[in-house]
């Protein structure tokens, strides 16, 4: 069975019933370790369904400069992946555009979500 490729601990919380088989088999695309055990917390609180977790697996698989977005140097790549794994949710970069200032986008799924963010983000800063 291809879930026996996930970790021990997100077998167990499959096996618990804490998370779907559909959870399992959605986070096997996520590649990052680390993300992909952030989604699985968040998907056992019930912050995010097996849709959701599709929809980031199919954008992390992306290759980088498929017409999506800007062409980001390495080291703003990276940057970008290092807050994804941290927030465990998606961030984008919108460069500034002639007069218009740039923007960093994190994406969130419902109001639980957001203040799960917002408390994420405070606590890093204090």
């Amino acid at each position: 069975m291809r879930l026996l490729k996930l970790d021990a601990h997100l077998q167990q919380l499959i096996e618990e019933g804490v998370i779907s088989a559909g959870h399992g088999r959605a986070l096997l695309a996520i590649a990052d370790g680390k993300l992909r055990l952030a989604l699985a917390q968040r998907a056992a609180k019930g912050a995010l369904t097996v849709r959701q977790i599709e929809r980031l697996a199919s954008r992390k698989a992306r290759p980088a400069g498929d017409g999506s977005g800007p062409q980001l140097d390495a080291n703003t790549r990276a940057a970008l992946e290092e807050l994804e794994r941290e927030l465990a949710t998606r961030v984008t970069l919108r460069p500034p555009r002639g007069k218009k200032a740039g923007q960093l986008v994190v994406e969130y799924y419902d109001d639980s979500h957001l203040m799960g963010l917002y408390d994420r983000i405070l606590r890093r800063n204090n």
